[in-house]
């Protein structure tokens, strides 16, 4: 999965930061739980959590990031 950010062309999410956002949002498991599937230490898949939420929460607040007036 790759997110891109608008105009920039950067990925927003890396490929494991949004497997990891996916399976906590979509399929509502524990960060445990996705660590077990990825195969990851359960503090990697944090650190991959809070660099994903943080980004975006980011790219929410920059001026081209929100559709919002």
């Amino acid at each position: 999965m790759r997110v891109d950010d608008p105009g920039h062309g950067r990925p927003l999410l890396t490929y494991d930061q949004g497997m990891a956002l996916s399976l906590v949002a979509r399929r509502g498991l524990t960060y445990r739980e996705v660590a077990d599937r990825m195969g990851r230490p359960p503090s990697e898949v944090l650190r991959l959590l809070r660099g994903a939420l943080g980004g975006l929460k980011d790219h929410l607040r920059s001026p081209s990031g929100s559709s919002a007036p």
